[in-house]
C-alpha cells in the first residue's frame, strides 16, 4: 500500500542517520571544567527571521555580561539535519535549538550531552519551570535539553462567539465533551446555495500532523488512550480507546459534510491560521502563539478560548508534548561555556523570558507569564491554566516518523482508502516495525 511504501523509506532512513550523530560508547557524564582562555560559542537555530534582532541582541547581552565567552548564532531553516549533519562531521554548534519530541532519538544514539551532572554541581533550579515542561526535556530519567518555548497549552480550542451565539449557543464556553463538540460543529457549519461549506463548524486537525502537531495522539489523550509506554518502546494506541478516537474524528467530518465536502473547502479556503480572523471556520484548534497573530490581525474579533472537550472523563483537556527547547551536542569544545549560553537562553527572566514576551507566547518559566504585558491578551489565564493542567504523554525515540504516520492513518481511514480498524493496526504495527528497528541498533 502507499502507507507502507512511504514509511518503511522514512523508518529506514532516519536510524542510519541517528547513527551518525552517535558517540562511541555514548556522551560521558563528568563535569565540564571552565576554559582558560577566551572562546567563542555558537547558537544554532530557526527562530523566525521576525526575531533575528533579538537573538542578535541576547547574543550581545550575553557576551556582555561574559566577557570571556562571545556568542554568535546562525539560523537555519530546519535544525534538525543539520544537527545530525554537522554531528558526523563533528563540528556540532555549541548550543542547539531542538524540538522536544525529536530529543530522544539524538539522546538515546549519543548525540545529546546529558545535563544532570551540571544541573547537580551548581544547583541548578529546575523547580522555575512549570513541571511538565521539565519532565518533557527528560529521557527515561535523564535531562537533555532545557524548555525555550512552552508546550503546555500548545493545543486549545478557538471559537467565535458571534457564531455561537448565531447558533443558539452560549458562547460562555467551547464544548467539553465529544459528543458535544459533534453537535455545535453541525450547528456551526454554514453552507451556501451550492451546497459548499462557506463556514466550517469544526473539524479535529485531520490535516496538520507532522514535526509540530500531532492530532491523534492528542485527542487519544484526551479519551484517556495511551500513545507509547513509559519506556518509549511499545506503541499502545490500537486500543479501544484509539479506536474511538480514530471513529469520532472522522464522525466530526461527517457531520460537517463528509469527506469530499471537507476536501472542497480546503481547496478553496483560506489556510487554517487565516481563515479563522476572517469568520470561514468557527472553531478552531491550535497553540497558545495565536493569541498574538489575532491581535495584529483581527483586533476586533469577539472570540474564546477553553480547553480541548474531552471523550472520557477521567481524558486530559491537553497535553505537553514536543515543544522548542536547547540542548548542548556531544563533541563540542567548550562545554561549561555552551552550559552558560544555555542558562541564558533557556532559564533566565532577562534572556529566555524576555524573547518569549517579545513573541507575545508564554514561557516555560512560570513567573515569567505572571508579567503584566501578557494581560493585554484576552484569556490569558486559559493559557496558564493549561500550562499547568495539561498532561504529559510518553515518547519514544521515533515519534516524528510515527506521527507522520498516524497522520497518513487518519487521512486513509478518512477517505476509505482502509477501514478504521485496518487502518489503526496497520499504522501501529508499522511504526512498532520502525521503532524496534531503532531501539536494535543501539546499545542502552
Amino acid at each position: 500500500m502507499k502507507i507502507r511504501r512511504r514509511q518503511m523509506v522514512l523508518g529506514a532512513s532516519l536510524t542510519p542517520l541517528l547513527a551518525a550523530c552517535a558517540t562511541q560508547g555514548g556522551p560521558a557524564e563528568s563535569v565540564p571544567a571552565p576554559s582558560k582562555v577566551p572562546v567563542t560559542v555558537r547558537y544554532l537555530h530557526q527562530w523566525g527571521v521576525l526575531y533575528i534582532d533579538r537573538v542578535d541582541k541576547m547574543m550581545a547581552d550575553f557576551t556582555a555580561k561574559n566577557p570571556m565567552i562571545k556568542a554568535e548564532h546562525t539560523r537555519v531553516g530546519d535544525v534538525h539535519p543539520v544537527f545530525i549533519t554537522n554531528q558526523a562531521a563533528g563540528s556540532p554548534a555549541e548550543v542547539h535549538m531542538m524540538w522536544r519530541s525529536n530529543m530522544p532519538g539524538f539522546a538515546v544514539k549519543g548525540g545529546v550531552m546529558p545535563l544532570d551532572p551540571l544541573i547537580r554541581s551548581e544547583k541548578f533550579q529546575t523547580s522555575i519551570y512549570y513541571e511538565n515542561e521539565f519532565k518533557s526535556s527528560q529521557f527515561l530519567g535523564k535531562t537533555y535539553v532545557l524548555p525555550a518555548a512552552a508546550s503546555g497549552a500548545w493545543y486549545v480550542l478557538f471559537y467565535n462567539r458571534d457564531h455561537f451565539r448565531e447558533a443558539g449557543l452560549s458562547d460562555a464556553k467551547g464544548p467539553a465533551t465529544w459528543a458535544e463538540a459533534v453537535r455545535y460543529a453541525g450547528l456551526l457549519n454554514k453552507r451556501g446555495a451550492d451546497g459548499k461549506i462557506e463556514r466550517l463548524g469544526f473539524e479535529p486537525a485531520l490535516r496538520d500532523a507532522g514535526t509540530y502537531n500531532s492530532p491523534f495522539a492528542t485527542w487519544l489523550a484526551t479519551n484517556d488512550g495511551k500513545f507509547a509506554s513509559d519506556d518509549g518502546r511499545k506503541l499502545l494506541f490500537d486500543s479501544p480507546q484509539g479506536a474511538a478516537t480514530l471513529e469520532w474524528m472522522l464522525n466530526v467530518v461527517r457531520q460537517v459534510g463528509g469527506p469530499e465536502a471537507f476536501d472542497e473547502f480546503f481547496d478553496r479556503a483560506k489556510g487554517g491560521h487565516d481563515s479563522f480572523p476572517i469568520g470561514q471556520r468557527a472553531m478552531y484548534m491550535t497553540n497558545h502563539s495565536f493569541p498574538a497573530r489575532l491581535q495584529l490581525v483581527a483586533k476586533d474579533l469577539r472570540y474564546g478560548i477553553d480547553f480541548l472537550p474531552r471523550g472520557s472523563e477521567k481524558g486530559a483537556t491537553g497535553i505537553v508534548r514536543g515543544g522548542w527547547s536547547n540542548g548542548i551536542p556531544t563533541g563540542v569544545k567548550a562545554p561549561y561555556e555552551a552550559w552558560q549560553l544555555l542558562q541564558y537562553l533557556s532559564a533566565t527572566k532577562e534572556g529566555a523570558g524576555w524573547f518569549m514576551q517579545e513573541q507575545v507566547r508564554p514561557s516555560p518559566i512560570k513567573t515569567v507569564n505572571e508579567d503584566p504585558s501578557y494581560n493585554t491578551l484576552p484569556h490569558w489565564d486559559v493559557i496558564k491554566r493549561g500550562l499547568v493542567a495539561d498532561r504529559l504523554v510518553p515518547v519514544t525515540p521515533m515519534d516524528p516518523e510515527i506521527d507522520k504516520l498516524t497522520g497518513t492513518m487518519v487521512l486513509d481511514a478518512f477517505r476509505g482508502k482502509m477501514p478504521l480498524k485496518e487502518a489503526l493496526a496497520f499504522a501501529q504495527k508499522e511504526g512498532q516495525r520502525m521503532l524496534d528497528e531503532f531501539w536494535a541498533s543501539v546499545k542502552v
